[in-house]
């Protein structure tokens, strides 16, 4: 690699240089050693003044000039506030709350960006903007509490009664360095292509300190809308089938607070509303309108610019609404299987199979579904209490599946009624996909020597049941099965049924053969083992992937 071999001369006279000429090292780029008191200027940072040079390294150290110092006693903060040649005139704040990392950073409510072209903004420490010396502050992390980049999105102002193309505002974002009160940054704006656009200066305001007579009161940073339905490449719009009702998917609106804590609620009319939902009439693909995602501050809570006045105030979030064909790929279902697993702690767990409409494959999720943020994590000790649990996975993910980035999220709730090695037991756990739609309640197989051969073993899955409706009203229907409305009126029949337990044994029957023993089974099962029921049905171009159920084995 070249080394760069500083040009020093001390008997030059005053010099003015651009920045990028000083020699910063032997990897360059500048070569130019400057003496004492001369000038260094740059674009971007401004006016410099040589305050000493190592003429043995031809490192020198640069001191920030303005001309507002002339006025005496004016520190490095105080630039914001020149009008002379050397800075812009600034006054924004940046506010940081170090109460609980990531430390949430929020923009002064002031600062616009204006222009089509800009796309997102990163803060440096300092003055020093350059991507290879300065120091990146910022950290933008999604819904779920993972970190994305060092990038703050920007999103489009929200104007009353008119629409809004290019003036934009920074979103709600974090950083992980432990700022000062009073401490400069400054904020760079990129367009997509990471070309400079404009750049802010500001000081840090730690709210830490603000409104000192009530440390503990929590503000309300931002809202917005939750629903699997918002698009991967801008959470602002929302992309819903032609043939699906808006009241039949899930939404809800997510309140985030200073503290780092969310509060999920239903957007249902009452704290939360969607403005704009009686415009809109659902039809073929290319329909698009505007919603306003509108949320009513209680009496005793606090937000950053809020409109309207007491008693009244509300914040407000655009989003758009366009109408897509209908994709059956992305019309999913995350079916739930209670596991006992004896593997450390004796207790159950949950494992999670994705089916779709196009009823071709099966996937094992488990280990990409989470809990949405601010939801319940499922507690394996609860016995007899409702469990009301919303989990999530994004279904580019899913590894060979084909899929784009695609966020589904899915309500259910179980019960846990006893332990998987309880013996006597008739109910283990009973799942409700939708409120008041129960399923599982007296669902286990009863596991026997094999009569003909005691070195073998049978099943016994019938529940008892000598018809195949009965028996398939008890352990397939109320799984509700996903079905293509209004072509079919309900999910298909299954005709055949994979039975499955452990890391081998796979037997496949007909439906009316589940009322009998599966036997001669050689692998061993023992008391909790989970038997799956893997519903498909034959049709002349393949089998059809319907839905799975499950039984604990009872021994």
């Amino acid at each position: 690699m070249p080394t760069v071999v500083p040009i020093k001369d001390q008997n030059r006279g005053w010099r003015f240089w651009h920045k990028n000429e000083i020699y910063t090292g032997p990897a360059g780029p500048g070569r130019m050693v400057p003496n004492v008191e001369d000038g260094v200027w740059s674009w971007t940072d401004g006016l410099w003044r040589v305050d000493s040079v190592n003429y043995t390294t031809g490192l020198s150290v640069l001191e920030p000039h303005s001309f507002d110092n002339y006025n005496g006693g004016v520190v490095e903060e105080d630039v914001l506030l020149s009008t002379g040649p050397s800075r812009q005139s600034e006054s924004y704040r940046i506010y940081i709350d170090d109460t609980a990392a990531p430390y949430t950073m929020v923009f002064d409510a002031r600062l616009h960006v204006y222009g089509s072209a800009a796309h997102h903004m990163k803060v440096f420490r300092g003055t020093d903007i350059s991507l290879s010396t300065g120091q990146v502050i910022s950290a933008y992390y999604n819904n779920v509490g993972a970190y994305v980049d060092d990038n703050v999105p920007l999103e489009l102002s929200y104007v009353p009664g008119g629409t809004n193309q290019t003036i934009k505002n920074p979103k709600v974002a974090s950083t992980n360095e432990s700022l000062s009160d009073g401490e400069v940054v400054t904020a760079v704006v990129y367009s997509d292509t990471n070309m400079v656009l404009s750049v802010y200066r500001m000081l840090v305001a730690k709210t830490n300190y603000i409104a000192t007579a009530n440390l503990g009161q929590r503000f309300i940073m931002s809202v917005e809308l939750d629903t699997s339905f918002l698009s991967p490449s801008n959470d602002k719009l929302i992309l819903l089938p032609g043939n699906m009702l808006l009241d039949s998917t899930v939404l809800t609106g997510i309140v985030h607070y200073s503290d780092g804590s969310d509060e999920v609620l239903p957007v249902d009319g009452g704290r939360f509303k969607l403005l704009g939902l009686d415009n809109y009439v659902g039809h073929g693909g290319g329909q698009d309108i505007d919603l306003v995602l509108k949320y009513s501050l209680l009496s005793n809570e606090y937000a950053y610019a809020p409109m309207g006045a007491l008693p009244d105030r509300w914040l407000t979030m655009p989003y758009k609404l366009r109408t897509v064909e209908d994709n059956s790929t992305y019309t999913v279902k995350l079916f739930v299987v209670p596991v006992w697993d004896t593997t450390s702690l004796p207790q159950w767990k949950l494992t999670y199979w994705l089916y779709s409409l196009t009823r071709d494959v099966v996937f094992d999720v488990t280990s990409l579904v989470q809990p949405v943020v601010g939801q319940p994590a499922f507690d394996p000790n609860n016995l007899n209490g409702r469990q009301a649990l919303r989990v999530a996975l994004n279904l580019a993910d899913i590894p060979f599946g084909g899929y784009m980035s695609y966020r589904k999220v899915q309500d259910f709730a179980i019960t846990l009624k006893a332990p998987g090695s309880n013996t006597a037991a008739t109910n283990y756990w009973m799942l409700e996909y939708t409120t008041g739609n129960i399923y599982g309640s007296g669902q286990f197989a009863v596991g026997s020597l094999e009569p003909s051969d005691s070195s073998k073993r049978r099943l016994d899955i019938s529940l008892g049941y000598t018809d195949v409706g009965d028996w398939l009203n008890h352990v397939y229907w109320p799984t509700q099965p996903l079905f293509k409305n209004p072509e079919e009126l309900s999910a298909p029949t299954p005709t055949h049924v994979r039975v499955k337990f452990g890391p081998s044994f796979v037997r496949e029957l007909e439906v009316w053969e589940a009322l009998q023993y599966v036997g001669m089974i050689t692998p061993t099962f023992t008391q909790g083992t989970i038997v799956h029921l893997e519903f498909i049905k034959r049709e002349f171009d393949g089998d059809k992937e319907l839905g799975i159920s499950s039984m604990v084995i009872r021994v």
